[in-house]
């Protein structure tokens, strides 16, 4: 039943209203990479659900990482999803998140979206799950250059449909894995979410991301390798 933009805002304002009070809701997912063609549609759902649920931000997700600023009264909070593993530049999440945090002035969050399944998930042959060590590496490469919020990407993915023994299948070392990187991060979220002053870093190291924290009177830092090779 929905055939125009006025259907479509009506149709998003009635399931919003229905489900807004829901304690499961943490935010409303507006835009999937949708592209810059579809901004008034973006636009006029931004509005609709400030209006409908203050109370609940509005999260896009983006490839179009250098374009940001571009999508900016759309959203509320922003998140990239670079899937380098296994061919790509590991420091892609640092490359994306910088540029993010530049496009929006740093006066918007940002949660990020990790690599968490295989491309061959996709269909393309020889492709590998990120292991444990690769997905905490994406992880805190992405927290150092200022995410707020990590949203792993896909669970779904997580249960395959097997030929051979004819049923879904649940991989349990993958959801191990990913549950493993995800906790050392959450180990730390009351620090990496303070709003006390922190100290400057400085290092001379290329491929290094770094961050610091105040929190609690305690000083924390964080010094990322974004590399596959070892650094002095």
């Amino acid at each position: 039943g929905v055939e125009s933009d006025a259907d479509a805002d009506a149709y998003v304002e009635r399931k919003a209203l229905e489900v807004k009070g829901h304690p499961s809701v943490l935010a409303w997912y507006c835009n999937d990479e949708i592209s810059l063609e579809k901004f008034p549609q973006l636009l006029s759902r931004q509005r609709v659900l400030e209006r409908v649920d203050p109370g609940h931000p509005t999260w896009t997700v983006l490839y179009q990482y250098p374009q940001v600023r571009e999508y900016y009264p759309t959203f509320d909070v922003v998140g990239g999803d670079p899937y380098p593993v296994p061919d790509g530049p590991i420091d892609t999440p640092v490359i994306w998140t910088r540029t993010m945090q530049e496009e929006t002035m740093g006066l918007k969050p940002l949660w990020q979206v990790p690599q968490a399944f295989s491309w061959a998930d996709y269909g393309r042959k020889g492709e590998r799950m990120p292991t444990r060590a690769e997905m905490r590496n994406m992880s805190w490469q992405m927290v150092a250059e200022g995410a707020m919020g990590l949203v792993y990407y896909h669970y779904r993915l997580l249960w395959p449909w097997s030929n051979e023994q004819k049923r879904v299948i649940f991989h349990r070392d993958r959801w191990e894995d990913i549950c493993a990187a995800a906790e050392g991060v959450k180990r730390f979220a009351d620090v990496i979410l303070s709003v006390e002053p922190a100290p400057a870093l400085k290092w001379t190291a290329k491929k290094i991301c770094a961050r610091s924290w105040r929190h609690e009177g305690r000083t924390y830092a964080l010094v990322v390798n974004a590399t596959r090779a070892a650094i002095d």
